[in-house]
């Protein structure tokens, strides 16, 4: 048997079918170790039921903003969870535990995995003190990444990455909530011809560009368009203004309440001045919607391919000619899109993403 660690700052509701899908190969014995506990922006409710093994460690955890935390763990506890488990692989990041993770690899010689999801965007383009990552990296055999956005990151920082190591892995979700038929992509817009709607999805802050999009809404208001269309925000509201038209607030959402806004909705609308790998594009693209995005979100490239249009991030102007194109557009384009929507999500599943880990660990094995 494989002894595979995931660190984990907890547990996450999306991620569970992935581990459950990695800990389904006949050869792994996973174990996620959690160092940390959720953000206050976070507000799951869910039930699970793991096949992997669930590790907790005693950590201390500051609250150092809405989406943010700081958490303190001990040395000697992070030692007996090793001690006991006896990886041969640790998947981590190059966080504090990570390194702490390359600085005890001598002892344990265990092989590492990097699963990082930063982009050039969201470190703000810093270099985030390689000397102090190299512990980590140093030990690096594998490399597993979301998109190409990541992998720049790496390479931008410093990072010697070699072809060979790199291995992409999309983030996932819960594939049965948003198992939709192909048809869905017909009947987003066969309901009503002369009326589109505009999703966004997530927290109403400034780091989603959320006030971008109040601005470009402001000036699409001004304008005549062969559509009426209508904004629909879900998620809790932490920015709000008032008096815009063609906006609906929705607030925090979950189950099937939430699903129900993909399903009756046309077009993602993403604005992020900074945003990793978010899952409600997967969620959008898994239900046949046609997709706008900034370039500050991580997945861009891949997800904006043929299924709707990216434009530049903190840009209210940019942001305008992006949902024009929309507005612009006549049914067979919409339909189109939202089919290549429709087809790119279904190859992003539990089962791919984990077949993609299993090949990262069998590398670093090797090496």
């Amino acid at each position: 048997m494989i002894n595979v660690v995931i660190l984990q700052p907890y547990n996450c509701p999306y991620r569970n079918p992935l581990f459950n899908a990695i800990a389904s190969f006949p050869d792994i014995n996973l174990h996620v170790v959690y160092f940390g506990s959720r953000e206050l922006s976070r507000k799951w409710e869910y039930n699970y039921e793991p096949t992997f093994k669930e590790v907790l460690l005693h950590v201390k955890t500051v609250s150092t903003g809405f989406e943010s935390n700081n958490y303190k763990y001990s040395l000697i506890d992070i030692i007996k969870v090793l001690v006991n488990i006896k990886p041969d692989v640790i998947i981590a990041n190059s966080n504090k535990i990570g390194k702490l993770t390359g600085l005890l690899q001598p002892f344990f010689r265990y092989k590492l995995i990097s699963w990082t999801e930063d982009t050039v965007a969201t470190t703000n383009g810093r270099k985030y003190g390689l000397k102090h990552k190299l512990p980590f990296y140093n030990h690096v055999k594998s490399f597993i990444v979301p998109g190409k956005l990541a992998l720049e990151q790496l390479v931008f920082a410093g990072i010697k990455v070699k072809h060979s190591s790199v291995f992409y892995a999309p983030n996932t979700i819960d594939d049965e909530m948003f198992n939709f038929k192909p048809a869905i992509t017909n009947d987003k817009f066969s309901k009503n011809l002369t009326h589109l709607n505009f999703l966004f999805a997530g927290h109403l802050t400034e780091r989603k560009g959320i006030d971008v999009l109040y601005e470009a809404i402001k000036i699409l208001n001004k304008r005549k368009y062969q559509y009426t269309y209508t904004f629909d925000l879900v998620g809790e509201v932490i920015l709000e203004t008032n008096g815009i038209k063609n906006i609906e607030f929705h607030g925090f959402k979950n189950g099937k309440e939430y699903v129900d806004f993909f399903v009756n909705n046309q077009i993602l609308i993403l604005p992020s001045r900074q945003d990793c790998n978010p899952l409600v594009v997967i969620e959008a693209l898994k239900s046949g919607m046609v997709i706008l995005m900034s370039k500050g979100v991580g997945s861009y490239p891949e997800y904006t391919n043929g299924s709707g249009y990216s434009f530049e991030a903190n840009s209210v102007k940019s942001t305008v000619n992006a949902i024009e194109k929309i507005l612009f557009s006549d049914l067979h384009n919409l339909i189109e899109m939202s089919k290549i929507s429709y087809q790119i999500g279904q190859h992003i599943t539990a089962s791919n993403s984990a077949s993609v880990f299993y090949e990262a660990i069998t590398h670093a094995l090797k090496s």
